[in-house]
């Protein structure tokens, strides 16, 4: 007779799998339920936020109202505060407008045109620096000045005759442009020069040796990379031989103005004052 192989397997009886499961899923939803007491209740709208820094201490709570994204219509919109606790939108405002405070309007806040500063001119070399003892007087440390005045007054030289000019930053190449000079002189019409490519400009003449020479010289965009518009005057007085002068240009140096020189032709300089102002 045939018999049943003996694999070494046991048949568990039906106590042995159920017994303690009712217990053991008690015991495991209890746990459950602690473990997640935090995420039951709340109210529509509340959301889950951290109760403390205990492991799974959770609540719902009312989310801090925030500003809602409807608020902006238009590109370029701004948010700002119309009273405490109180956002308002703010429309762009016309190109080229800048944001200014205005404690008058209803934000607080309004866009308007840049108004153009009134430039204020300093002294930059107190006192003035002589025009005596060297052919080249240097006005230096000048710096973050957009625009210069040079004014040169009672310039005379060694010579019997000699020309006073200006240079910026020493700059010995052809870096000035004059698109008009203008003479002037009693003895004869005016005539009109013009002088590209130098490495100074001419400010006034001094023709005998009474004479002295007084001029001025505007100078834009001192404190930046590009062209150096400049402006000119000068004059060496009355009488027959007088001179006066009339001109602008630019210089293409590169770099901003650090420095003024006033040149003399006729030697040294042995009289006069040269005063910087910047704005």
């Amino acid at each position: 007779m045939a018999t049943t192989p003996n694999y070494g397997w046991v048949t568990p009886a039906p106590t042995d799998l159920v017994t303690d499961l009712p217990a053991d899923f008690e015991t495991f939803a209890d746990a459950v339920d602690a473990d997640l007491a935090g995420l039951l209740g709340g109210t529509t709208g509340q959301v889950l936020t951290k109760a403390s820094g205990t492991d799974h201490d959770f609540a719902f709570a009312t989310p801090t109202a925030g500003i809602p994204a409807t608020i902006l219509d238009a590109k370029g919109d701004l948010i700002v505060a119309s009273g405490a606790d109180t956002a308002a939108r703010l429309a762009v405002g016309t190109n080229d407008h800048v944001l200014t405070a205005d404690s008058g309007a209803t934000n607080g806040v309004k866009w308007a045109a840049v108004s153009a500063a009134a430039q204020n001119f300093t002294l930059i070399n107190t006192g003035g620096t002589a025009l005596t003892g060297a052919s080249t007087i240097t006005v230096s440390g000048i710096s973050g000045k957009n625009s210069l005045y040079v004014y040169i007054k009672g310039a005379s030289c060694t010579s019997a005759s000699g020309i006073i000019r200006f240079r910026l930053n020493t700059d010995s190449t052809s870096d000035i442009y004059q698109t008009n000079l203008k003479e002037f002189q009693a003895s004869y019409s005016a005539q009109d020069r013009s002088v590209d490519g130098f490495t100074q400009v001419l400010i006034a003449e001094i023709p005998e040796v009474a004479m002295t020479a007084y001029g001025s010289i505007l100078i834009y965009g001192c404190n930046a990379a590009g062209v150096k518009p400049f402006q000119l005057t000068g004059t060496s007085g009355t009488g027959a031989n007088g001179k006066n002068y009339l001109g602008n240009g630019h210089y293409a140096g590169t770099s901003a103005i650090s420095s003024v020189s006033i040149l003399s032709s006729g030697g040294n300089f042995d009289a006069g004052t040269v005063f910087v102002y910047g704005a």
